[in-house]
């Protein structure tokens, strides 16, 4: 080979390394605002199509410097654009490969006004966006030894709160879950307790005590740096604490709180943002908080019974009773709870009409059953119903095995039938009466104590008997 030949192509080897080794350290298209990749944003707060990224190979921009996440290690940025749908978007980075810092800007490339900048959690919520205006995002690493990859994704913001104020503070429930909430849209509504330069962008809650005991109150920040306040009495009171734990879960315990008092809480983010955090409370709470029984008679002459509750913990249900002379009392009626395995931290309401209809005075009232089998009696009420039955039955014999025999006597109304009871209430036996003696078989009832009900169209009688 001749030297020429030889320098050709040791020159040509050394052109095609040199090739090699500029595009291995290409920088990313998007390494310069004016070259931000475009997202289209996502309906709803999910995001199921981020897009990836990386700061490999990028480098510092001239964009103006960010307010957050160590801007003197600012060499590695990279940026995104998208165009607002809506009035609000939430911005977020997830799958991060290291500590990831974002800041969202309006404006145009060479003259952008920063919006707002995060780290740690690498996500923001941004309102009073303008629709179809074009917003940029600057993605960079906090360190300046370290190469990150991410995905990146814009969807809408978490609606606004409805708790921005004391007096629309959300209730908690001892008996309830926790709450996943966020401060998107708050304003501050009292100075700041953690000795911050930023502003308190508050949202408020409240637990009521069932009893007398501790309240212990929990706050994870999801991420964020949040500071939460404990009141004790009405808004405007006095604090009882400012708790402060820098990026930690926020944890208080009212100790010995006052039945029926109800405790406000306040949370924000430390840095004036908006944070992203559940809360929930946690003490000893009574099985069943409930209104007072009533009840009225319908035009049919039956009692209607009506009950609420406000909170449910292990409740089974409700046994309905009823006496004639207010001391005795028989279970007539049975009603489960309507909260989900027995738990509820909202009202619910129950009702429940005796079928034997109301002769003179009767009582009532509802034995409170939890799961464990406790029982919690309710207030007693009585119904008049201003009469008194036309028949006299005589039933035998009592205790009984095979059959019971029925003698009635009186004037009888229309539709004459006989319905046997168990102690829960529930209907075992329903015939049709057409004679004044009637045998009733109960060979196939079990061994207990049942009730057995006469009516027709204008009277009413019942009666206790033991089944051997």
């Amino acid at each position: 080979m001749s030297k020429l030949s030889s320098f050709k192509k040791t020159f040509a080897l050394s052109c095609i390394s040199g090739l090699t080794s500029l595009a291995a350290f290409a920088q990313p298209a998007n390494d310069n605002c004016s070259g931000a990749i475009a997202i289209v944003p996502v309906a709803g707060i999910a995001c199921s199509s981020p897009v990836s990224g990386t700061t490999d190979q990028a480098t510092a921009s001239p964009e103006v410097a960010p307010a957050c996440g160590s801007a003197v290690n600012l060499d590695d940025d990279v940026w995104y654009s998208f165009v607002a749908t809506g009035t609000s978007h939430r911005v977020a980075l997830s799958n991060i490969t290291e500590d990831m810092v974002l800041a969202v800007y309006s404006g145009t490339c060479g003259s952008l006004t920063e919006l707002d900048c995060a780290d740690d959690p690498e996500r923001i919520d941004l309102t009073n966006l303008t629709a179809g205006a074009t917003y940029y995002c600057r993605v960079w690493t906090y360190s300046t030894t370290t190469v990150g990859t991410f995905d990146i994704c814009v969807s809408d913001a978490p609606p606004p709160v409805t708790n921005d104020e004391c007096a629309n503070a959300i209730a908690l429930s001892i008996v309830g879950g926790p709450v996943t909430t966020t401060s998107l849209g708050a304003t501050e509504s009292e100075p700041d307790c953690a000795s911050t330069d930023n502003a308190a962008l508050d949202t408020w809650y409240k637990v009521t005590a069932d009893n007398a005991g501790d309240i212990d109150i929990t706050a994870d920040p999801n991420g964020y740096d949040i500071v939460m306040q404990v009141f004790s009495g009405g808004c405007g009171s006095t604090p009882l604490d400012c708790i402060d734990n820098s990026f930690g879960t926020e944890e208080y315990t009212i100790t010995g709180a006052t039945a029926g008092q109800a405790y406000y809480i306040r949370v924000y983010d430390y840095d004036g943002g908006n944070a992203e955090f559940t809360i929930s409370v946690a003490g000893t709470a009574l099985p069943v908080t409930m209104d007072k029984l009533s009840g009225s008679i319908t035009a049919a002459g039956l009692a209607n019974l009506k009950w609420q509750t406000y909170s449910e913990k292990n409740n089974k249900g409700f046994a309905v009773q009823r006496s004639r002379d207010g001391k005795t009392f028989e279970n007539i009626g049975w009603v489960s709870s309507s909260g989900a395995q027995g738990n509820s931290s909202s009202v619910l309401r129950y009702a429940y009409t005796d079928q034997e209809k109301v002769t003179g005075r009767q009582y009532y009232r509802l034995a409170q059953t939890d799961i464990d089998g406790k029982t919690t009696l309710s207030n007693t009420i009585d119904l008049n119903g201003n009469g008194s039955s036309n028949i006299t039955m005589l039933m035998q014999p009592n205790p009984v095995k095979d059959a019971l025999t029925l003698k009635l006597s009186g004037t009888a109304g229309g539709n004459a039938k006989v319905i046997i009871r168990n102690v829960n209430g529930q209907v075992l036996k329903s015939l049709v009466i057409t004679d004044a003696e009637v045998i009733v078989p109960v060979s196939d009832l079990a061994a207990g104590i049942y009730f057995l009900n006469y009516t027709d169209g204008a009277n009413s009688t019942s009666a206790k008997f033991v089944k051997q």
